[in-house]
């Protein structure tokens, strides 16, 4: 009567169905053959039918676990790929855009004497490049 619920566990559900219904074949082949069987036969397929449909909801269960831990998975990874992402933007735009506020900044002492109307552009666009800076790393911290 173990039969079906250990391929059940040893094999996939349709080789566990067909070793339910060997088993069930057996009993009632042996019902009908040996006259002293007919008082254990039903709670033998009972019994054996109760193990089978125990075994039976335990797939459903791990059938729905093991798709959720898939879907959890696909979500990590997604998830994985985006931080990954958010590092090499923050390192490369965020090292770009640091240089280029300095060197304006540099940029606008050299020439402050000489051209303040350049000086005051370089400043604006240390500013841009500082703002521009700040709006990446407040995209990238989501």
């Amino acid at each position: 009567m173990y039969v079906g619920p250990v391929l059940g566990f040893l094999v996939d559900r349709r080789l566990a169905l067909l070793g339910i219904g060997v088993v069930t074949a057996i009993l009632a082949a042996a019902w009908r053959v040996m006259p002293m069987i007919p008082p254990l036969f039903w709670p033998l397929v009972l019994s054996f039918a109760a193990v089978a449909m125990q075994i039976w909801g335990g797939f459903g269960r791990m059938g729905m676990r093991l798709q959720l831990a898939e879907e959890q998975l696909r979500d990590m990874a997604v998830l994985e790929e985006r931080l990954g992402l958010s590092r090499d933007l923050h390192d490369v735009v965020g090292h770009r855009l640091s240089a280029i506020a300095v060197r304006a900044e540099l940029a606008a002492q050299q020439t402050r004497g000489l051209a303040p109307e350049g000086a005051d552009e370089m400043l604006r666009v240390a500013q841009m490049a500082r703002e521009a800076l700040g709006d990446v790393r407040r995209l990238l911290s989501r």
